[in-house]
């Protein structure tokens, strides 16, 4: 437990949003909460949480968490690239119905380029820095281990959530 303390007490930033819960409401990180897909929660979100439900409170295998840390990161990625393709597919079906002139339709993909890439490479490296230090002290505690998830998907979200908010209201401006 004084561990569990110590990297909260030394991170509040990346967990202080966890207490609050209409943000993770929002954002769709609960446990237990989630059983249907969405923007931000996808059936591997909710076999992972199952996965995590089974480990119970404590647990020595420090192999078993780093795949699942390794799982939860490469779901949210994913999600991340499906989300740019997405929204991408949507520019291109705006385009080839427009009548606007090709200069003004590459002015828009350059907006939408770096609305793309300014949320790109923001995902909190901090998480993974400082469970990858959690994670060589046990046994684990899995209630910390869910924090860290649920700081993980929270911070990926926002992403996510950020960029389909801000492209969209780029691409509905742009064709009006």
């Amino acid at each position: 437990m004084v561990m569990y303390q110590k990297i909260l007490s030394e991170n509040k930033s990346l967990f202080k949003d966890l207490l609050y819960k209409d943000i993770c409401t929002t954002y769709e990180i609960n446990f237990d909460k989630n059983g249907k897909c969405t923007l931000l929660t996808k059936k591997n979100d909710i076999q992972i949480d199952k996965d995590i439900s089974l480990l119970g409170n404590e647990s020595e295998e420090t192999n078993k968490l780093l795949d699942l840390w390794r799982r939860v990161v490469k779901n949210e990625e994913n999600k991340f690239n499906l989300l740019r393709r997405n929204l991408y597919q949507n520019y291109l079906k705006l385009r080839n119905k427009s009548r606007l002139p090709p200069d003004t339709l590459n002015n828009i993909l350059n907006e939408c380029n770096m609305v793309v890439k300014k949320y790109n490479n923001n995902y909190h490296k901090t998480i993974n820095e400082i469970f990858q230090g959690w994670s060589t002290v046990t046994p684990h505690n899995i209630l910390e281990f869910r924090m860290f998830v649920m700081a993980c998907r929270l911070a990926w979200r926002r992403i996510i959530k950020n960029l389909h908010t801000e492209y969209t209201e780029l691409i509905k401006r742009s064709f009006k």
